[in-house]
């Protein structure tokens, strides 16, 4: 059900946006692979969520300072126990001045989101008889 709530908010051009929580990656994940396959670099801008797809572009905005950076999204996680919505990056957690657990606001932006959601026209091919 969520799913479909999802991708019809997608087809329907909405963009989704919620406030929870967000936590940082630390250090003792350097190097790391990540589900994408791409090894864990902490300083750049990169996020994980339980079900966007990789390659969705996000702005986190820290609702205590104000402050917002755009992650890509190239890991799964928070744990669903953890009660968290994203795992964000030592980078991307420095850009907006958070140090552990912090209340923030995300807006997906762009990405693959879209190819993933939304219906693409078909092209209709013809085929040479032979």
């Amino acid at each position: 059900m969520r799913a479909l709530l999802a991708a019809l908010i997608f087809c329907l051009g909405v963009t989704p946006s919620l406030a929870d929580l967000a936590s940082c990656y630390g250090r003792e994940h350097h190097q790391w692979r990540t589900a994408t396959g791409a090894l864990y670099d902490p300083s750049r801008l990169t996020a994980a969520h339980r079900s966007w797809p990789f390659g969705t572009r996000v702005r986190v905005t820290n609702l205590h300072n104000g402050h917002s950076v755009a992650v890509v999204i190239n890991d799964r996680g928070p744990a669903a126990w953890t009660h968290r919505a994203i795992d964000l990056s030592l980078g991307a957690c420095r850009a907006i001045g958070n140090r552990g657990l912090a209340r923030v606001f995300l807006q997906i932006i762009g990405g693959r989101h879209e190819a993933h959601f939304r219906r693409r026209p078909r092209r209709h091919v013809r085929r040479r008889g032979g």
